[in-house]
């Protein structure tokens, strides 16, 4: 609210603000003491905002610390994670497999529910820490109005922490600590390979999964499980916000339809983006100043996020973030030409109901230029669940993660790039598999997932995609001639035995017409084929392709 805002609403400023210290005092967050006791004392200011709540227009107040005055932030652990791109999509996946409901769950005013000082240092093993609020002139008018603080008087007292709130950076983990107490209470079971999903099993078969990001949860399971869980957690952290069917998770607008299809979009996202102004004329090559800098940044970040669903666009924005540093006005029209096709072109990601049996699929593919002077390589990805056929690598498929990113290793050559692309994208195949393990399997421990690996135990077949025959040709044949680089025998040496032992069940050539991943790091590959993809979750191969699994011929000893 502006300056003027405040003093016209000053009915709906002190209402937003008596609810906001109501909370505090209700969830003990703090405690009145004498000014002379006090350490480490920090000031606040009210974030003062308009916000619609059933048709109606009232003021969200938010009594925010300035944390960057706190003596002991330097030295504070302040981790609080969140659940990863693909664990969220794993979520959306199962949801459409088992024709589950799909829910999203958000605490009201979870920084004050997260632990005290006290229990953290009792949980972590820290240093227990003091810290004292000194609140805006005017708020004593407001607070006097609770029991315990009737008292109050700014010159005399200030108020000391129980807990830690907005704008402390140790916040956020005090809640994350305190949401994985209560969830590992309720026989939550944390995922080794994202440990910000939990999971539940009932006689040995998955019945719900969580993601947590913050105060919002994301939830799919059995109708009766799920009720179950809102039910606890209402029990422990009061009245949740929840929504199913329709909502908006993350930035992430997800729909669930009624024949159990999940729809995931960021096109209202998208609209709200804003194009950079620039001049009438301007050369290409001149840089940006400060203003046109600063709304370039902003329209990245923007579209990266888009990045979270829009695989099409993948390729264009690394390509811009390449230039971030120093933006020139060709950069910045660049920007908002794919702004334009991002608004022009809704982009929505379907999780069509598919029937087993699955397998996972790695589509792995990289572009070289020899001739580039910068030696430029690109890898992209699509590691997705897909049905299983032993005849074609196609079928319908939910893409679990896909990434575009520069070559990890310096490469020289087409063969060595489009190898350690195949590589990589093995690695991110295995880490779904581990989370696959723990969905069938039941809770793992470290050890018991890297002993299914090592015996091939996998609870789906794994699978490698590429569309360099070279690279095919010399993984599928055990006597083929190793490669002229030194650097590579040893990564063809991993690929033959992954496939001999059976940790990597096939590998798959096809042609480049019918790869998929070409889109990923090729920006002048045509987006249809990736926008279909979306729409329809059916990968439908149009030329010939080959498959190579290996087959153990050895004659037993007599």
């Amino acid at each position: 609210l502006t300056v003027e805002e405040e003093r016209i609403h000053n009915i709906s400023v002190k209402e937003g603000m008596t609810k906001e210290l109501m909370s505090w005092v209700d969830l003990s967050t703090i405690e009145l003491i004498s000014r002379r006791q006090a350490t480490n004392v920090i000031d606040a200011r009210w974030i003062l905002k308009w916000k619609n709540v059933d048709g109606k227009r009232i003021v969200k107040a938010r009594l925010c610390l300035r944390g960057f005055k706190d003596n002991q932030a330097d030295v504070l652990a302040t981790f609080a994670g969140t659940a990863s791109r693909w664990s969220q999509r794993l979520i959306a996946s199962l949801s459409a497999q088992h024709g589950w409901k799909l829910i999203s769950a958000d605490i009201g005013t979870a920084f004050l529910r997260g632990m005290t000082f006290k229990e953290m240092a009792q949980y972590t093993g820290e240093p227990l820490r003091e810290v004292c609020l000194d609140p805006p002139a005017g708020t004593e008018l407001v607070l006097r109005q609770f029991p315990g603080f009737e008292n109050y008087d700014p010159s005399r007292h200030v108020l000391k922490l129980i807990k830690p709130v907005y704008g402390l950076k140790d916040a956020p983990r005090a809640w994350r600590l305190m949401l994985d107490v209560i969830l590992t209470e309720l026989d939550g079971h944390k995922m080794i390979c994202d440990r910000q999903m939990y999971m539940w099993h009932y006689k040995d078969d998955l019945v719900m999964i969580a993601s947590t990001h913050v105060d919002d949860l994301k939830v799919t399971g059995d109708e009766s499980w799920i009720k179950w869980l809102l039910a606890e957690l209402e029990r422990k952290v009061g009245k949740l916000s929840v929504k199913d069917g329709r909502f908006e998770h993350c930035g992430i607008e997800h729909h669930r339809l009624d024949n159990g299809t999940v729809v995931m979009s960021q096109d209202h996202y998208a609209s709200q983006l804003k194009p950079i102004l620039l001049p009438k004329q301007y050369k290409d090559d001149v840089s940006t100043d400060k203003h046109i800098t600063a709304a370039f940044l902003t329209l990245l970040g923007g579209l990266s996020w888009l990045c979270l669903t829009r695989y099409d666009i993948s390729i264009y924005v690394v390509a811009l973030q390449r230039s971030s540093k120093a933006p020139l006005l060709s950069h910045a029209a660049a920007a908002n030409r794919l702004l334009k096709w991002v608004q022009r072109k809704p982009f929505q990601c379907f999780y069509h109901p598919m029937q087993g049996p699955f397998r996972i699929q790695c589509i792995s593919d990289s572009a070289f230029k020899r001739e580039d002077s910068e030696g430029l390589a690109m890898r992209g990805a699509f590691i997705c669940l897909v049905q299983d056929y032993s005849d074609h690598p196609g079928g319908m498929m939910h893409i679990i993660e896909h990434y575009s990113r520069k070559q990890k290793r310096v490469v020289r050559s087409t063969f060595a790039a489009e190898l350690h692309a195949l590589i990589d994208s093995i690695e991110h195949g295995k880490l779904l598999m581990y989370a696959m393990c723990e969905i069938h399997f039941g809770p793992q421990k470290p050890e018991d997932l890297i002993q299914i690996e090592e015996l091939a135990r996998w609870p789906l077949p794994l699978e490698a995609v590429v569309d360099a025959y070279a690279v095919y040709s010399t993984a599928a044949k055990q006597d083929s001639k190793n490669p002229e680089e030194q650097t590579l025998v040893t990564l063809v040496m991993v690929l033959r035995e992954m496939l001999k032992s059976h940790r990597l069940n096939k590998i798959w050539w096809v042609d480049t017409r019918d790869m998929l991943a070409d889109g990923l790091n090729k920006g002048s590959i045509p987006r249809e084929p990736l926008l279909a993809l979306a729409r329809t979750g059916l990968w439908n191969l149009q030329f010939a392709c080959e498959g190579h699994q290996f087959v153990d011929t050895a004659t037993p000893a007599v």
